[in-house]
């Protein structure tokens, strides 16, 4: 993409106010100045001047559950920390879906730089973002030596070993150096409540653990548009195995394809007042679709449809079912933050912690399970009986992880003011 006004350049600003895209000079030419950065972190920052929060995380993640904890990460900061000028720094953005969220600047990685070097300070997170530093921290958000806020960071693809993985995954001594210099250059750093400070524990790199943004949904996204006629349950399984990141094998994924269906089956026969509504967070995430029967209670929301439409669409799906199945770690906080009962299916060590932060971990299910879809469906026959009271446990830990997210950020607010 060029400049409208020059013709020029590789990497161009766009804003959702004005539709004009701009190379970095045009840009500030035009009027559109941020106020002068710090020089040093020791430097206070007058507020009559307006605040710059830049939010730096990686556009290509293709993943829906990352595009809705970016977005609750923003609305999270806005709410609950300060009302600053909430800028999304994207790298080489691919899908369209990013101009949808919230403002943001659409950079290359020299016109990222040109941006941090005006902006107050930096966050980073929530969720799987953290890659975004692993690969460009040194290059870009080192260099300009702002302070940085790291909040409810993810390491799914670093170091948790999947369930039935050959491959044992580990840190290594980059990966620990760029850690530990990030934690240098941090105001606040914490990680999700998902097993990672566990994880980082044995490397020797402590951490506090931070609820993932997306239980906060509820109260950014509280409205529950009507998708379908009928009660539903929504299935939510992913389908990593399938595009390298897994290297779990083809005989176990076609096995696990047969044990979903077989839970589709079973809810088909004995739950006859309800749908399935199967959800595709990951283009790779259908499967074991081929395998399901033709039957007209059985509905498909696809990848396209979640990336394209606004976030309280796909939210709406969630908020709207009476049940969840899910293997997608997005799907199991939508159900807690919607007060859900829900059934795991753990194929990702990560699966079991967030169960067992929420006390569901007699609804958590290995994929590796000789007869998953027996103790799925009985345990979905368990959890119809007893939804009022896990209702009940839900809300509870939910309001206990809240809390314990609003005094971080209260914590985070206290930290910029004296920056």
């Amino acid at each position: 993409m060029k400049c409208s006004i020059c013709g020029e350049g590789s990497y161009v600003i766009y804003t959702l106010d004005d539709k004009t895209l701009y190379c970095p000079k045009c840009w500030f030419k035009s009027g559109n100045k941020l106020p002068e950065p710090p020089k040093k972190r020791d430097i206070k920052i007058p507020f009559d001047k307006e605040f710059i929060l830049t939010h730096v995380c990686d556009a290509n993640c293709r993943n829906w559950g990352e595009r809705l904890v970016l977005a609750c990460t923003q609305e999270l900061f806005k709410k609950y920390v300060i009302n600053p000028k909430l800028i999304r720094v994207v790298a080489e953005p691919t899908m369209e879906y990013d101009k949808t969220d919230y403002p943001y600047l659409e950079f290359g990685m020299n016109g990222v730089e040109i941006l941090l070097n005006n902006t107050h300070a930096i966050l980073i997170g929530g969720g799987g973002t953290f890659n975004f530093l692993r690969y460009h921290f040194g290059k870009v958000v080192g260099n300009v030596h702002r302070p940085l806020i790291v909040f409810a960071s993810g390491w799914n693809r670093l170091g948790f070993k999947p369930i039935k993985d050959d491959e044992e995954q580990i840190l290594t001594d980059a990966h620990i150096q760029t850690i530990k210099e990030i934690q240098r250059e941090s105001l606040f750093f914490s990680v999700r409540k998902d097993g990672t400070r566990q994880f980082l524990e044995e490397y020797g790199i402590s951490s506090i653990e931070s609820p993932d943004p997306a239980i906060f949904a509820d109260e950014f996204y509280d409205k529950k548009i009507p998708m379908f006629e009928k009660p539903y349950v929504v299935i939510s399984i992913g389908g990593d195995y399938t595009n390298g990141r897994f290297t779990i094998n083809d005989v176990l994924v076609d096995n696990l394809a047969d044990e979903i269906v077989k839970i589709v089956e079973h809810l088909l026969s004995k739950s006859k007042n309800l749908d399935i509504v199967i959800t595709q967070h990951r283009e790779q995430d259908f499967f074991f679709t081929k395998k399901l029967p033709n039957n007209d209670r059985i509905k498909f929301v696809t990848w396209e449809e979640l990336m394209s439409n606004p976030i309280e669409w796909g939210t709406s799906i969630y908020a709207n079912a009476d049940f969840i199945i899910a293997s997608r770690g997005h799907a199991l906080y939508l159900a807690v933050s919607y007060g859900i009962p829900f059934i795991a299916i753990s194929d990702y060590k990560k699966i079991e912690y967030i169960c067992e932060a929420y006390g569901m971990e007699d609804y958590c299910f290995r994929i590796t399970e000789n007869n998953l879809s027996e103790e799925v469906n009985e345990a979905f026959d368990t959890l119809k009986h007893s939804s009022r009271v896990i209702k009940r446990k839900l809300a509870k830990h939910r309001e206990e992880m809240k809390g314990e997210g609003r005094s971080q950020c209260k914590e985070i607010a206290e930290k910029i003011t004296k920056i």
